[in-house]
């Protein structure tokens, strides 16, 4: 496959991403949850960072990326 396939990648595809929580059990330790409230793509979850924009390429904005 040519490289230009791999040159970005599937922000439109939904992922579980996961949720610090403390363990009871485990003083110290952090236990993963996955949430169905924390299932989204990978576009909104860059979206819903504070400073989404800052790791962006020059000349990209979010709303390009969403097209």
């Amino acid at each position: 496959m040519p490289s230009s396939a791999y040159s970005f990648l599937n922000f439109h595809r939904p992922c579980l991403f996961s949720t610090g929580k403390p363990d009871p059990k485990k003083p110290g330790r952090i236990k993963r949850v996955y949430r169905p409230q924390d299932a989204m793509t990978p576009l909104d979850k860059l979206a819903s960072l504070p400073e989404a924009t800052q790791g962006l390429r020059e000349g990209m904005t979010l709303a390009h990326l969403r097209e």
